[in-house]
């Protein structure tokens, strides 16, 4: 039959094709698979993810499966699902036509995959606040911490440790780009921080990677190639900065000129991280969330002659699929916890 041909991200063997991401991996017919892809196609041309299109599931169906768990602590929560953008101060990356720019596959709609990834880690995070444990200082710093972590993410106000307040938190992505500098509800480039800052100080999200007052970089562009190349000794998405790719570890983010990728400064209540990571992180949960429904989808096709075996298998590994594109945004919600430490300490 040949060497298999590769087609970044998948590779083609006589009339299949395989899929694989880190220690799981599958394969459908190619007729199969071309059938799929116009399907999708026909999905996003709709603007309807929310909507089943013939082999595809709906985004809403298929997260409602794999992150079942998720779901039910989010709706616990109460939290509404719309309130994030209401916290942003800068989103230094594209909005309109992120879904094409980032070549989306899952979430093709909207500002696509960087954003979901923003919203669903504070979700996350949210909806496990209560389990947040200080099982090592022997101090008092991190007493309350978990309440005041979801007051924070709920869009509320709170006094930190020091008695400061009361503020609300929010979120900065920036780097030097002006085009694609955003402020909640203004369309602004700058944003007047009301806690955390000295009176009359505003923000330009335009102004590169700030720490204490100074510009520590620039920051990079939000891209990187996308999509970088994928490395199949790893089975992971690699950027094209990235000389290799270690087998045991997820996709590592993009490299940048300083050492620090999110903080809070001089105990402020704004949390900045760097635009480039939030959409790299996007693309690698949007891809790995096509392959799990991919795989779903395979195995729910009624109309393919498939074994219950195989069926079972199928659904396995998009189950399988799916909590490695969770444990990107459980990364990212480690960051954030810590983030909310220096906010709750004040320090």
């Amino acid at each position: 039959m040949g060497l298999p041909v590769d087609r970044g991200g998948y590779r083609v063997l006589g009339d299949r094709v395989l899929f694989a991401y880190r220690a799981t991996s599958f394969e459908v017919p190619q007729e199969w698979y071309d059938a799929y892809q116009a399907d999708l196609t026909t999905q996003h041309e709709r603007g309807t993810p929310g909507v089943a299109v013939g082999l595809v599931s709906s985004v809403t169906d298929f997260l409602d499966w794999a992150w079942s768990d998720l779901k039910a602590d989010w709706d616990e929560t109460g939290a509404s699902r719309a309130s994030w953008i209401d916290q942003l101060s800068c989103y230094n990356l594209p909005t309109t036509d992120m879904p094409e720019r980032i070549s989306a596959r899952f979430w093709h709609g909207g500002w696509g995959p960087p954003y979901r990834v923003f919203g669903l880690t504070n979700v996350l995070v949210l909806s496990t606040a209560r389990w947040i444990s200080d099982l090592c200082s022997g101090t008092e710093v991190c007493e309350d911490f978990p309440d005041f972590v979801e007051t924070m993410l709920r869009g509320e106000t709170a006094r930190d440790r020091l008695g400061e307040g009361p503020c609300g938190l929010r979120f900065r992505f920036m780097n030097s780009a002006t085009a694609h500098a955003f402020v909640a509800s203004t369309g602004a480039t700058s944003d007047r921080i009301r806690c955390g800052s000295r009176a009359g100080e505003t923000f330009a999200c335009d102004e590169g990677f700030l720490m204490e007052g100074d510009i520590a970089d620039m920051g990079r562009e939000w891209d990187h190639a996308f999509p970088g190349r994928f490395d199949w000794t790893a089975a992971a998405w690699v950027t094209w900065l990235n000389g290799s790719h270690p087998s045991r570890s997820l996709s590592e983010p993009p490299k940048e000129t300083g050492s620090a990728r999110n903080y809070v400064s001089d105990g402020s209540w704004v949390f900045t991280s760097r635009p480039e990571h939030l959409a790299w992180h996007g693309f690698l949960c949007d891809w790995i969330l096509y392959l799990a429904r991919l795989a779903h989808d395979r195995a729910r096709d009624r109309t393919s002659s498939i074994s219950l075996a195989d069926r079972l298998a199928l659904m396995r590994k998009a189950w399988e699929l799916g909590r490695y594109a969770l444990r990107i945004l459980v990364w990212r919600g480690e960051i954030l916890i810590h983030e909310l430490g220096h906010v709750h300490a004040g320090e």
